[in-house]
């Protein structure tokens, strides 16, 4: 997915989305997390799993996804079915995930920039409280081929968390650092195998990790220790929830995260 070198324009159709349903009860003492965007989301029920998480760790939530396989943030703004989405809750964060290969380089962001604006109209008219969280990527598990120069997983990876915060900082949006966790991971302990047989999507272990970083981005505390492991080892999940812990709260400033709570 990160190896696409244009931006193109919205297409008319696109696949039907996938909406297994919110999880939690949406009252007034629960805070409203909305999820925005495709499979790499998703996969392995991974706003499901970050409920279970914060739920274990005594936070009430009510957590719902606009996914749509294969979309990109240009297609949700002519979804319908994100536009009912957005509308649905008075949200408290809402997270935008893309992974597109012109984050990592400055010639496009202007671009990108101009539909996350769109988007970010649309939820703060919904509710002008509400916290907008931008998802940093993980790159190609193989590398990737762009404009005839290959970059290896580690090249491209810091170049999208050099765009992502970026973007980010231009448009005041909070970072969820996802796929810097990942590369700390990669990095301390390759045999980990975040990445789905595809070398694209995540594994368990990724949307686990994925989890953690969420968690620790939207409560700004740590989740080590947290009881929820699902099917993991637990020294595994001990693991990768240091490691999402370490890679946001040790760097709240430089993913632009102020107190939120």
């Amino acid at each position: 997915m990160q190896c696409e070198t244009k931006v193109q324009e919205p297409e008319v159709t696109m696949p039907d989305p996938v909406d297994p349903g919110p999880i939690g009860t949406a009252d007034d003492t629960a805070i409203k997390i909305l999820f925005i965007g495709n499979s790499l989301t998703y996969f392995n029920g991974q706003p499901h799993l970050f409920w279970y998480m914060a739920n274990a760790a005594g936070k009430k939530l009510y957590v719902d996804q606009a996914t749509i396989p294969s979309a990109q943030l240009y297609h949700h703004l002519e979804s319908d079915f994100t536009k009912r989405k957005i509308k649905a809750q008075k949200w408290d964060f809402v997270i935008l995930q893309e992974a597109i290969g012109e984050l990592a380089f400055p010639d496009y962001h202007q671009e990108m920039i101009a539909i996350i604006q769109v988007l970010k109209n649309d939820i703060l008219a919904n509710n002008p409280q509400t916290k907008i969280i931008y998802f940093l990527p993980w790159a190609s598990q193989g590398g990737v081929l762009s404009n005839l120069r290959f970059y290896t997983y580690a090249e491209f990876q810091k170049l999208l968390k050099d765009g992502a915060v970026a973007i980010a900082r231009k448009m005041d949006l909070i970072v969820a650092p996802v796929g810097w966790a990942w590369y700390q991971v990669i990095q301390e302990k390759p045999e980990i195998l975040l990445f789905n047989l595809d070398g694209s999507h995540p594994a368990p272990e990724g949307s686990y990790l994925s989890a953690g970083v969420y968690y620790a981005t939207i409560f700004q505390e740590t989740v080590v220790n947290n009881p929820y492991e699902t099917l993991l080892d637990k020294s595994l999940a001990n693991y990768l929830q240091e490691i999402a812990s370490k890679t946001v709260l040790d760097s709240l400033d430089y993913w632009n995260i102020k107190k939120t709570r």
